[in-house]
């Protein structure tokens, strides 16, 4: 009989890009160790969502979400330790459901569910924010 154990970690890291997450866990440990725990977490990763609740024009919060799957490639670069690629692929892998915070903060302003401003306050990349 084939067990699966399925392991799922929930936790709370200061920052708004997934790729700064998946540095910070690894730098977590002692250098001697980051080695091996970059390979261990390539393997097990199946994805990382990050959100920022934003404030909605109506009143409420709404959820900005950057996500992450875990591909092939996307262990690939963290296993050899590439992670200034990830954005990139993160933004064009649409059919998998990936987005970066900008698209959805983009995708939130466009829907007309937060203000202008607040695309400004948190766009990351300043040439997004621009196409308005």
């Amino acid at each position: 009989m084939l067990k699966l154990a399925i392991w799922f970690l929930y936790f709370h890291i200061h920052s708004n890009k997934v790729v700064e997450k998946v540095s910070r866990v690894i730098n977590f440990f002692p250098a001697e160790q980051q080695n091996f725990i970059t390979h261990i977490f390539a393997n097990v990763i199946l994805g990382i969502i990050s959100q920022i609740l934003m404030s909605r024009r109506e009143g409420g919060r709404e959820p900005a979400m950057e996500i992450l799957v875990g591909t092939t490639a996307i262990k690939n670069f963290i296993r050899k330790n590439k992670f200034y690629q990830i954005p990139s692929l993160v933004q064009t892998e649409i059919e998998l459901r990936m987005q970066t915070l900008d698209q959805s903060l983009i995708k939130l302003s466009q829907q007309v569910v937060i203000n202008r401003e607040i695309l400004f306050e948190y766009c990351i990349d300043e040439k997004l924010s621009g196409v308005f």
